[in-house]
């Protein structure tokens, strides 16, 4: 057996960290939670009311209220959802070009110094930008739930 004492080893990009990080599964659990809840939400409005035949809960308010409130609640998921998905999406970016930063030195990655370190900045500033957007949207969240509730709560007062 010949051995070759020139070998080199070639750096190949499509192998690099291929792993989901923790960050990414979490995200993708929460997603598929948000999809079970929000069905089970649905398929009991539906067991109450089939989708075409409303006609027995039109003049019940407890129903229309009920519809309102898993109208936002959705509003409210789908927002989460979007500012996640973007949380996750600048960390993943600002990961993966921490991740080509050595190759670059390496010289492996010829003239895309300048671009790994300013997408890495960018999605630095994003992923600030954006955890503080989903902190202040689960605040407004959290106040719009309490609003419907003291409303609930002044509405049974007024109707004893």
């Amino acid at each position: 057996m010949l051995f070759q004492e020139n070998t080199t080893v070639q750096w190949d990009p499509s192998f690099i960290d291929r792993y989901p990080d923790p960050l990414f599964q979490i995200y993708g659990l929460a997603l598929v939670v948000i999809v079970i809840v929000m069905l089970v939400r649905l398929i009991g409005l539906w067991v109450a009311a089939p989708p075409f035949r409303l006609s027995r809960h039109t003049n019940d308010p407890g129903f229309i209220d009920r519809l309102v409130s898993t109208r936002n609640s959705m509003w409210h998921w789908m927002g989460c959802v979007a500012l996640g998905s973007a949380l996750v999406a600048c960390t993943q970016l600002m990961r993966q070009c921490n991740a080509l930063i050595p190759f670059y030195f390496e010289g492996h990655l010829q003239g895309i110094g300048q671009f790994l370190y300013a997408a890495r900045d960018l999605a630095s500033i994003a992923t600030l930008g954006f955890c503080t957007a989903l902190l202040l949207f689960l605040a407004q969240w959290h106040i719009s739930l309490r609003i419907q509730r003291l409303r609930r709560l002044s509405a049974i007062r007024a109707n004893p």
